[in-house]
């Protein structure tokens, strides 16, 4: 796991966003996912609202190569 944090405007985004290429590039086939932490918890809300956990659990669990979740101060 790897953490990029510090204050707005220091290119974080922008660092994620060529590493995802790069990694892409690198490991084509590995499955990325990119999501900001909002969605997430939206969609992690919704899942146990419609008691549908199991489904969501799978959704991000499944093999993937490379899991970015942005935001997370939202």
């Amino acid at each position: 796991a790897v953490t990029i944090y510090g204050p707005s405007g220091t290119g974080k985004s922008h660092l994620v966003r060529h590493a995802v290429r790069s990694y892409r590039a690198h490991s084509q086939g590995d499955r990325v996912v990119v999501i900001s932490a909002s969605q997430f918890g939206d969609e992690f809300s919704e899942a146990s609202d419609s008691k549908s956990l199991a489904t969501f659990v799978r959704k991000y669990r499944v093999p993937t190569g490379l899991f970015v979740c942005e935001d997370l101060h939202a």
